[in-house]
């Protein structure tokens, strides 16, 4: 607590193999999360370092994880779509389990009327150019007692390999959900584009 409501904020996140101890493969320290910000609730959140898009806040505050072991993310086998670091395109094309991006500055308001709203820049970190490697991301959210809607927007930038153009990959959501006392209702619309081989889905 730094005085007149405003708070200094961090988290550090990784996984880690259980029978070892070890980082997973191909993975390094605080892969998952490694930020510090200040957060107001008058004037809202800013946080730097690397950090989650907001395609991971549209099943935050759902229940996309069942029991504990089931997940309930969109997956499939989407060679076409190419995405860098996802050949497969068989799991997390949606972004939706949470892939960081390093150097970044996110931004949240606090809620007004029910709305809230996000917006992130992840610097690309190439000398000499700004927008290559860069990546953004936006949210737009509404809760209202029991009912809440959310619409967010990820743009990522692939540098390529061995002379191979530069990848950009667009990711856009719209979600909606309900509570009625121990019930809930969910309903969730997923889709990915590259952009630079022209292929989707969704």
């Amino acid at each position: 607590d730094l005085g007149g409501g405003w708070k200094t904020i961090f988290l550090l996140r990784d996984q880690l193999v259980i029978g070892t101890g070890s980082i997973l493969p191909g993975q390094d320290l605080w892969s998952k999360s490694a930020y510090v910000g200040l957060k107001n609730d008058r004037y809202g959140i800013v946080t730097l370092g690397e950090q989650y898009d907001f395609m991971r806040d549209m099943v935050k505050d759902s229940p996309a994880e069942i029991s504990g072991h089931v997940y309930a993310y969109p997956g499939g086998i989407f060679t076409k779509l190419a995405i860098p670091g996802n050949p497969s395109g068989s799991f997390d094309w949606s972004r939706l389990t949470g892939t960081p991006i390093s150097n970044s500055v996110r931004y949240e308001t606090p809620t007004w009327a029910g709305f809230h709203a996000g917006a992130m820049y992840g610097f690309g970190n190439v000398a000499g150019s700004i927008g290559a490697g860069n990546a953004s991301s936006f949210l737009l959210s509404y809760e209202n007692r029991g009912f809440g809607a959310d619409a967010a927007y990820t743009t990522t930038k692939h540098i390529g390999t061995a002379g191979a153009p530069e990848v950009t990959i667009r990711n856009g959501a719209l979600g909606s959900r309900y509570t009625w006392g121990p019930l809930f209702m969910t309903a969730l619309i997923t889709t990915v584009r590259n952009v630079a081989n022209d292929t989707a889905a969704a």
